[in-house]
């Protein structure tokens, strides 16, 4: 499946020509979820992200906002990559965060089938904090449930092996 053009220029509006050489003209959800996982360091940083490929946390930030539906993709296609702790504490608190709480009607039920059939996801998803969400709220609830069976990233539990 291919990011649309449109979107991605949409995103990366006010970047700089420099950091536009940088940016396929071409991109697959496949491709930018291996950017996406690279963007994050493996360990807790000393320094910025890497600023060749910071078009990709703009490019992120806005499908979270513009096209979850995609953005939720991007992000279970990066959970299949390998990651570390601290990359998937990031994905989970960033973008999935970001789309849960923007648009959590939207997901939902894909949200549960996945965490249905992956120790992996549900993993990503105890990374989720209820960020502008009433955490007696329905969609929290279905998050809390669908993440309820564990592993549990902030119990100290370690990635689990790909698996979707």
């Amino acid at each position: 499946m291919k990011i649309p053009k449109e979107l991605i220029t949409d995103a990366l509006c006010f970047s700089s020509p420099e950091e536009l050489l940088n940016v396929p003209n071409e991109l697959t959800v496949e491709q930018f979820s291996l950017l996406y996982v690279d963007f994050h360091p493996e360990e807790a940083p000393e320094s910025d992200p890497k600023q060749e490929i910071t078009w990709v946390w703009d490019l992120m930030f806005h499908m979270c906002r513009k096209a979850p539906v995609l953005a939720l993709e991007c992000v279970v296609n990066a959970s299949r990559q390998p990651i570390t702790e601290f990359q998937a504490s990031c994905i989970s608190a960033g973008a999935l965060e970001d789309i849960i709480a923007d648009h959590g009607p939207d997901v939902i039920d894909r949200i549960e089938a996945l965490a249905n059939e992956s120790a992996r996801f549900r993993y990503m998803l105890s990374g989720v904090w209820p960020r502008g969400q009433d955490k007696a709220g329905e969609i929290w609830q279905r998050v809390l449930r669908a993440r309820e069976p564990g592993p549990d990233m902030d119990q100290g539990a370690p990635v689990p092996p790909a698996d979707l």
